[in-house]
């Protein structure tokens, strides 16, 4: 029951980060007035979101989702793994779609906060091999 509770919450926060993302895509449209990738600002805008976190992270990424493109997420990975102490860990699923991924990386994520809740230091999986090629920061 517990751990059910605690899945809600974590959809319900999964369901929040979407919305957040979505905003800051909103904001960087609205700040910039452009939508073109070859747009500086856009694109300086586009660098400060995948700026180097300071805090642990987690992320699941299917490497056959075809709406968020697992080279992005590498990119995300490399730029999260190049801080002084990086504290990444990623979730690397094979044939899942996009709509699955939640479902099938949820208790993933459930563990890992679980983890963080009760004091273990976030691990990192960035001496890892990417199973695939990071995106071009500018592309």
């Amino acid at each position: 029951m517990r751990r059910r509770r605690l899945v809600t919450v974590l959809a319900a926060l999964g369901a929040v980060v979407v919305i957040a993302v979505a905003v800051v895509v909103v904001v960087i449209v609205t700040r910039t007035g452009e939508t073109r990738r070859d747009d500086d600002t856009f694109q300086a805008s586009l660098a400060d979101f995948y700026a180097t976190p300071d805090e642990p992270l987690f992320v699941v990424q299917s490497l056959a989702d075809q709406i968020v493109l697992p080279n992005t997420t590498a990119l995300l990975a490399e730029n999260a793994c190049s801080a002084a102490e990086p504290a990444l860990t990623m979730a690397w699923l094979g044939q899942v779609s996009h709509q699955d991924t939640a479902m099938t990386g949820g208790l993933l994520a459930v563990d890992w906060l679980a983890d963080r809740l009760a004091g273990v230091p976030a691990g990192s999986t960035c001496d890892d091999p990417l199973p695939v090629e990071p995106a071009s920061a500018g592309s």
